[in-house]
Parts: structure tokens; sequence; C-alpha cells
């Protein structure tokens, strides 16, 4: 079982607007819904988080395994956060294989390449779209689904031996076109707004919004990664995995 809540944040409130551009802060913030929890009962709890702003409204997502206490959360506050009380929900997640499904992933993704026979390499951002689509394929591979693939058409480039090199990103002007089976997903980089900071900054994401269409191929993997949360770096706004039914 797990809780999805949805708070309206009040964009005018110089916390909130703090709190996007540190979500660590929000991060902490957000502890002040479950109160008297230890280390270990907070670690369980999985609290993940997604801020989004469509259509001129700000939404703070959070989904946790343990029932937040939103009371106690406003009584912490002081001044202006909420534009409303926020709106609960319980889900148990349950899926079946070869299921359809929109999803939405804020993700921040990383590689790690082993150096010089070291055991553990360094963490290096993912930038590239081309990049990070690999990298959301890999992780289905873990978590029990495939992204749905389109015939998409690709502009590429020739090399000095005249061999066709893909340009991945869609749009570039090229000498030739090919096509592709692509993954129907979106990327939209993150790097550039206020919310996160750049590579050159002392915190470093490859902060990216994965938006697309999947397909269950393991139905306990899968359900274990939408409660757990994918990828790093998830006490900054980052892995909360939502997924909808995929319309016809």
């Amino acid at each position: 079982m797990i809780y999805l809540s949805r708070l309206m944040l009040d964009p005018m409130s110089r916390r909130v607007q703090n709190e996007l551009s540190t979500p660590y802060e929000m991060h902490r913030t957000l502890c002040h819904a479950f109160p008297g929890l230890s280390k270990v009962d907070w670690e369980a709890a999985r609290v993940l988080f997604r801020a989004d702003e469509e259509g001129g409204r700000l939404s703070l997502l959070v989904q946790s395994k343990a029932a937040p206490d939103w009371s106690a959360f406003t009584t912490r506050l002081n001044g202006r956060y909420l534009l409303g009380a926020p709106a609960v929900k319980a889900w148990e997640p349950r899926f079946e294989v070869g299921q359809g499904l929109r999803f939405r992933l804020q993700a921040n993704p990383v590689y790690a390449p082993k150096e010089n026979g070291a055991k553990n390499g360094t963490r290096r951002g993912l930038y590239r779209e081309a990049e990070r689509l690999d990298w959301l394929r890999r992780q289905g591979e873990t978590h029990g689904f495939e992204m749905t693939l389109v015939p998409t058409r690709l502009m590429v480039s020739f090399d000095g031996e005249g061999k066709r090199k893909p340009i991945w990103f869609r749009g570039e002007r090229a000498e030739d076109e090919i096509t592709l089976d692509l993954p129907l997903c979106e990327v939209i980089d993150l790097n550039d707004g206020h919310r996160f900071a750049l590579p050159s900054q002392k915190n470093q994401f490859s902060a990216a919004r994965f938006d697309g269409l999947l397909r269950v191929i393991d139905a306990e993997r899968f359900a274990h990664a939408v409660e757990s949360g994918i990828g790093k770096a998830r006490g900054f706004g980052f892995g909360l995995f939502s997924v909808a039914p995929a319309t016809k």
C-alpha cells in the first residue's frame, strides 16, 4: 500500500520559491507530515516527491508507504505555503504483464564508469537525449518494463569515410534521413531551469523529465519500482514514477 498526496503550492510564497530552487529543503519540510518517525521508520516510509507546473498551477505530488499527517504538517508551517487542503488517496500498485501505461518520471540520469580497476567509479551526469533514453531503457530491464517504440525519421550526417552517423537531437539539420524505431517518450531537460543546480555548481544533477508510454514485462518488479522510485538523488525531488492507464 502506498499513499499519494497532491498539494497545491502557493507560487507567491517565498518559502515555496526557495524550496523549488533547493529541493532538499522541500524534502526537509515534508518531514513535518510524518511526525515521530525514527530514522529507520523514515527510511521505510520511502517518501518521494515531484513539483509539477502545468496550466499556471504549481503542485507537489508526494508518495509514501506511511500515511502522512497533513494536519501536523500545516501546523508546523509558518506563513504561506499551500493554497488548500492536500488531497490524499491510498493505492495498491498492481499490474499485469503486457499492460500499457502512460508514465512521468523526473530523474537524475547518471553513470559511474569504473576507472583504473577501481571497484566504484565517479558518478557522471548524462545530458544527451540518446544517453538519457538509453539510461531509461536500462532501468526498464532492471525494473520490469519496456518503452513503446515507434518508427521515427532521424537526420544523419556522414563521417570522413562516408559512413552514416545518426544525429540524436531531433530536428537538427543534416545531409540525409533514416527511419529507426525510437521510444515514444519526450525528454525534457531541466538543467536550465531554476529548480536544479547546473553542472558547474556544487550539487550536480542531470535533471530530466520523461513523459511517454511503456509496457509492463514483469509485474512484480515493476510494482516494486513504482513503490520505491527509480534512480539516484531521491531526496532532491527525483525518482517518483507516476503511471496511469494508456488511452487508446
